[in-house]
């Protein structure tokens, strides 16, 4: 649950036997928590060409990630 980032509102019951495995979550979170990552991408000399545009490395990266190269030179 905490590498999905879900969090239980409420304690966490288990039950068992010898061949099963329960859990009762009563209350649990709607929507994951927010995740921020930061991703460093090429060196700025390998991603901007002498006249300002992006070089394949940078548009690659960029498209990786489904970001535009003019949304990713701010």
């Amino acid at each position: 649950m905490k590498e999905l980032r879900l969090e239980a509102e409420a304690p966490v019951e288990t039950f068992s036997t010898p061949r099963r495995l329960a859990v009762r979550i009563a209350h649990i979170a709607e929507r994951q928590a927010d995740l921020e990552e930061l991703l460093m991408g090429p060196a700025r000399r390998r991603s901007v060409q002498a006249g300002g545009e992006a070089t394949p490395a940078a548009a690659g990266f960029a498209r990786k990630h489904g970001v535009e190269v003019a949304a990713s030179n701010a």
